[in-house]
């Protein structure tokens, strides 16, 4: 599979996670932390398939990394 597929089916997964969502905004720190969990793994394909775009490309996968960094450190904190 290119990279290309997997990126593309793993935007197909975190669609389906993200979408799968109520939109309330009450949501409790808990499920958006389960959420985020089942969307990490996802998120390593789009990574690398964003990373490939020209100029931008590494900007915006080192800021989501950042990003990812510390949504790892706050569930952390949230599970214990």
């Amino acid at each position: 599979m290119t990279v290309e597929e997997k990126g593309m089916e793993a935007l197909a997964l975190i669609e389906a996670e993200i979408g799968a969502q109520d939109r309330d905004l009450k949501q409790t720190a808990a499920s958006l932390c389960a959420s985020y969990e089942k969307i990490k793994g996802p998120m390593a394909s789009v990574l690398e398939l964003v990373g490939k775009f020209p100029f931008i490309g590494s900007k915006v996968v080192n800021t989501i990394k950042f990003l990812m960094m510390i949504a790892d450190h706050v569930c952390k904190q949230v599970a214990s």
